[in-house]
């Protein structure tokens, strides 16, 4: 029997194709990425996804890439502790991770996020962004500065977050 889900795939392509190109054009994708992640949730049985969430966390990173099919190797530190879900190897061109609320500084104070990155071809473009409840901001974007060799594919990008909104 069909599901009525089934119907949102063309919904999705779309979302995803959109998303692809704002990565290409240095457009800001966080709420193309946060449509495709509610999508994510109700099409959880028929699109491969990375990390699908039931309910959206009080805080949620969420990367996006491209190409999406560029592996991207990934350790995630919040305030020096690993984030669960936040450590290995995803393809797909989004990855959404929820930070436990355990795991967050009391509100008005300064979190620190540590993402340990690596992709694993050239020509790739990223965006990073939180979203705390509700509220998403752009942390950081890179693009690879020379695809033809790998000495900029790995690195290390510490961005804070929280804290006393100015």
């Amino acid at each position: 029997m069909p599901s009525k889900n089934v119907s949102l795939l063309p919904q999705y392509e779309s979302l995803r194709g959109q998303l692809q190109h704002a990565l290409v054009v240095d457009a800001h994708a966080g709420e193309l990425l946060h449509c495709l992640r509610t999508l994510d949730v109700h099409l959880a049985g028929h699109v491969p996804s990375n990390v699908v969430a039931a309910t959206t966390p009080h805080a949620e990173i969420a990367f996006a890439w491209y190409p999406e099919n560029a592996a991207l190797s990934l350790y995630l530190y919040c305030n020096d502790v690993p984030v669960p879900g936040g450590k290995g190897i995803f393809t797909g061109g989004r990855l959404f991770v929820p930070i436990p609320a355990s795991m967050l500084k009391p509100a008005g104070t300064e979190n620190e996020l540590v993402a340990i990155m690596r992709f694993l071809s050239g020509g790739w473009k990223y965006q990073l962004w939180v979203d705390v409840s509700g509220q998403r901001k752009l942390l950081d974007q890179g693009r690879d500065n020379d695809p033809g060799k790998p000495n900029d594919d790995s690195f290390i990008r510490t961005v804070r977050f929280g804290g006393k909104q100015s």
